[in-house]
């Protein structure tokens, strides 16, 4: 519904307090040498169609720093990532403004469904973004960053930690894991 106010005479959008933005539309197609994937999109990404959109986010600055793209690249370039053989996707695709709010339910649908997109497109490496990511796509607990035994289809699994401004204590490993992606890839 739009609402105007008598002291603000641009007209504001109030949406119902159940309503989320629209979700983030997948970057994947057949072929891809490597897919992340996100725990879900913050109601920020969803709200400016980006993934990894804010600025305290590391993602875009990791993947140049650990060499698996050639030019530096930031939220808006997300759509040209499968021309450097990379692709986007989350395992719960509901906006929220933390993981916290995710049910139980959004995991189950989730993991369903992520299981079918990962399959089709059958990259050659899986990259979860966050340990909680991972946790609850496979039911493992205690997940260690880097390689891990199990793989989807025929993609190999690698976890890292998030990319979050929270978390930039972590930079240190970010950079180790996706070196450890490139060197796998042989890039």
């Amino acid at each position: 519904m739009v609402r105007r106010s008598h002291s603000h005479p641009i007209p504001t959008i109030e949406l119902p307090r159940d309503a989320a933005p629209p979700t983030l539309p997948d970057v994947l197609a057949p072929g891809l040498d490597l897919v992340f994937v996100g725990i879900n999109p913050s109601v920020y990404s969803a709200e400016r169609g980006q993934y990894f959109a804010r600025p305290s986010n590391a993602f875009w600055r990791c993947l140049h720093a650990a060499g698996l793209v050639p030019v530096p690249l930031g939220p808006a370039d997300g759509p040209r990532l499968p021309a450097f053989g990379i692709g986007l996707t989350d395992l719960v695709k509901r906006p929220t403004p933390g993981a916290a709010a995710l049910t139980a339910d959004d995991f189950a649908a989730g993991r369903a469904a992520l299981y079918v997109r990962l399959l089709a497109c059958a990259p050659r490496v899986v990259c979860f973004v966050g340990k909680l990511a991972y946790e609850q796509f496979s039911g493992r607990r205690a997940v260690a960053y880097g390689h891990q035994p199990e793989r989807i289809g025929d993609s190999a699994v690698f976890v890292m930690p998030s990319t979050s401004g929270r978390a930039n204590r972590l930079h240190d490993e970010r950079l180790r894991c996706l070196m450890e992606v490139r060197a796998f890839l042989g890039r």
